[in-house]
Formats: C-alpha cells, structure tokens, sequence
C-alpha cells in the first residue's frame, strides 16, 4: 500500500465503523463506496482497516481495467490471502484459487463454486468478522458480481462486511447489478455512500502536512483549493507542484503537467510500464526495455523517492494512483502504444498467457490477433469457469466486426461461442441464435 496523508473524512469514518458493528451483530452487508477518480476512495478505506485490523480478518481485491483480467481475479485474489485457504478440501475450490487446469473437461459452475467459496468464508469468519474489500468494483466483471449477489441472498448470517470502491463516473455499468439487489437495499444490506470533495480547511490542513516547511499564505490554499475542486488527488498534485518554478501558478491539471516535465528516459519507462498494467514487475519491464532488471530495478526506486508516482507491491510495482497510468496511457499516440505492446508479446511464455494475448492483440493485425483470442479461449476450456473462456471469444467477436472482412473466421467465434453457451452455461436459446448467425452466413449465395 502507497501512503499518502489522510485529512477530514470525519464522518465517512464513524460511518464505516458504525456499519461494520451492525454486520458484528448480522447480517453482513454490502458498503459500495463512490467518488470520482482521485476522490480518495481507496484512501479512506486503507486508513479504516488500518484502524480495525486487529478485530477483523481482512482481505482484499483489486478489479482490472482490461478484458486480459480472467473472470473473478479479484475476488480469487482476496480468497487467497485468507490463512484458511490453504487447506482448502473441496477440490473445485483448489482449482479456483490456484486457477490450474482440470484433469476432467467439467468446468465449475456457479452452482458448485459459490457454495464453496460460501463454506470456506464460513470457516474464516469462526473467531472473528472478516472485512472484503473490492478496489475498483466499476471494472468487476459479470462472475465477481454475481457471486456477489449470491453472498448477499444465500449467506446473510455470516458476520462478513463487503467494502467496495467505484468511480462515480462509471458508475452506469453497476446500475443492472444494484436494479437486481433492490430486496437487499430495502432491507438495508445494500449502502451507497458517495463521497464529498474536501473543504477549504481540510485543503489547507493537507498543504499543512504534505508540506510542512512551506510558507503557506491564504491565497495559496484558496487557489489549490479552487483549482483541485476538493478532489484530494489533484490537491496533492497542486501542493507539490506549488513553489515550482517549472510549473505555471494556476494550472487546471498539475497530474498531467507533471508527467509531462518529468525526464525522457523516466517517462519511456513509465509509458512501458503503463502498458503492463497498473501493477508491473521488474522483470518483464526490464526485457521489453532491453535493459538489464538490477539497473531497472533501482531507476524504479529512484521514482517511488523522487517522484511518488509508482511505489512497492510485493515483489513488483504499482501506480500509486490509477491516474497516473491512464495519463500516461492518452498522452500516447496508438502508434507508439502498439509498439509498447509489441515489445511486450515478444515475451512469449515469459508472461501470463492472458497477458501475452492482450499484448499481442493490440499490437498484431486483427486476424492475428483474433486467432490469439481463441487459443486463449480454448486454453480456458478445462479452468475455473466457462465466463473464463467467454471473455477471450467475445473480445475475439468485436475485433473481427470491427474489421468487418473475415466471414470464416466469424463464422468459427459463432461455432465456438455457440457450443460454450450449450454445453457449459446450458443455454440453449442463447446458443440457437449463434448457431443460426453462422448458419445465414454458411447459405448465403455468396459463400
């Protein structure tokens, strides 16, 4: 966890803890958290559990904003943090927390593995309430959010407090799940709390103690307060950047400003590494820039000191702020992002195989790429759940529409997407309609 410093939020955090000692008594609930970017979601929450941690287990997950996140990543990286979890007995429950191949060609369904997951939060939740923290839920994908939905109907008595975290911005892509949660809200297990920007004061008090040696004045705080709208991540930007010569006096977006001014050679590393994810190792950032990991290694600590843009995550990095990495990302010409994604497929079995064709999709021509989809896909085939294998098909679907000239291939996505909706999500209606898409395209006369 980057620290950053924590101002007000007074009432956001009796708020939380008076929540969490409802879910003591049952039933457990679900506290979605929102703001916009920077608005210091994750933050508030960080210093909660921090508070609370020696009266809780807690566990966290982080959602992904690619389509190269297999379904339930975060809820499955949560789920292994728990001690429990390691013994775990029911043999589909080893399978979904180390995401390994099955011998059998079943695949898990919800029916089985939610169950599952059920008995071992069962388990975890014997001597003390357990705290679920989902970073980022505006990503989650349809798996992690129908589990969800089932934790909230089929386990109410265990005492389990669902955090999580969303952008206000995105937060349309949420509304079929809340509009299907509706029981849960009327009956209280379903919260919404939006967080407000912060005042003048609590400004003046973060300036105070980011930079406690600076002359601060009231016109100062007045313009970084201005300038940021209270959203906390921008008023740090405009903190530090105050009393830069380099920088302009009033400037509306000091993030990007900052990336901007920061050395070639930092920011080619940081574009680089923008295009790995939000989280990177040094490793493979190392073998796409050629570079040998030792000397990669310490220009990335120089970073986290000098510049608190990334900072140490396990035995890798991550961006102290999502924004960071999107900034990086716009200020990239698709030019030069596909030959940063081109590097990085060149990897080959250096990295994650979903990794490896979302690197190579977005840096080959789409026939190629579309092909790395469904191999991908058909990898999946024996894993954890059929959504695994969807999500490679569909995204394989869009890139061939979108080029718009390949009717074999599309042809073949509709076979496949046809067969995986009636033989592992047993739904043939939906399977029918693939299969008579491919059937048109099979009788037309000019095929």
């Amino acid at each position: 966890m980057i620290e950053h410093s924590f101002v007000g939020r007074s009432a956001d955090l009796a708020f939380l803890h008076q929540q969490l000692k409802t879910v003591e008594d049952r039933p457990h609930k679900l506290l979605l958290l929102t703001a916009s970017a920077g608005g210091g979601k994750t933050r508030l929450v960080e210093h909660f559990l921090a508070g609370v941690s020696d009266d809780c287990t807690i566990i966290r997950g982080r959602c992904w904003d690619n389509w190269a996140a297999v379904s339930y990543h975060s809820l499955r990286e949560a789920l292994r943090q728990l001690p429990v979890s390691a013994n775990a007995t029911h043999p589909h429950l080893r399978t979904f927390l180390c995401n390994e191949r099955e011998d059998t060609a079943n695949m898990i369904s919800p029916q089985v593995l939610f169950p599952a997951i059920g008995d071992l939060l069962e388990q975890a939740t014997a001597l003390q309430p357990l705290i679920l923290f989902l970073d980022d839920l505006q990503w989650a994908d349809e798996g992690t959010l129908e589990w969800l939905d089932f934790c909230l109907h089929q386990q109410e008595e265990l005492p389990l407090f669902l955090l999580a975290a969303c952008r206000s911005e995105e937060f349309s892509g949420l509304q079929h799940f809340f509009e299907r949660l509706q029981d849960a809200r009327q009956q209280d297990r379903l919260l919404q709390r939006e967080l407000a920007p912060l005042d003048r004061s609590e400004v003046a008090e973060l300036a105070h103690t980011v930079a406690p040696t600076e002359a601060w004045n009231e016109n100062a705080i007045e313009q970084i307060w201005h300038l940021s709208e209270g959203n906390p991540l921008l008023a740090l930007e405009n903190i530090r950047a105050h009393g830069d010569s380099a920088a302009p006096s009033t400037h509306s977006d000091p993030l990007r400003h900052r990336l901007q001014i920061l050395p070639s050679e930092t920011r080619n590393l940081l574009c680089q590494a923008a295009v790995i994810g939000e989280c990177f190792g040094v490793e493979s950032l190392a073998t796409a820039l050629n570079q040998d990991p030792l000397e990669t290694a310490r220009t990335l600590d120089d970073i986290w000191h000098a510049q608190h843009l990334i900072g140490p995550d396990g035995e890798g990095y991550r961006f102290a702020h999502a924004r960071y990495r999107e900034v990086l990302l716009e200020s990239m010409s698709p030019a030069l992002r596909r030959q940063y994604h081109a590097r990085l497929a060149a990897q080959g079995n250096h990295i994650a195989p979903e990794q490896h064709t979302y690197h190579l999709v977005h840096s080959s021509d789409v026939r190629t790429g579309a092909r790395a989809l469904l191999k991908q896909g058909d990898d999946l085939r024996y894993r954890a759940n059929y959504r695994d294998v969807l999500r490679f098909y569909t995204e394989a679907l869009w890139h061939v529409q979108d080029q718009g000239n390949d009717d074999e291939l599309l042809l073949e996505i509709y076979q496949r997407i046809g067969d995986l909706q009636l033989w592992a999500a047993h739904e043939p209606e939906l399977a029918r309609g693939y299969y008579e898409v491919a059937l048109r395209w099979v009788q037309s006369p000019q095929q």
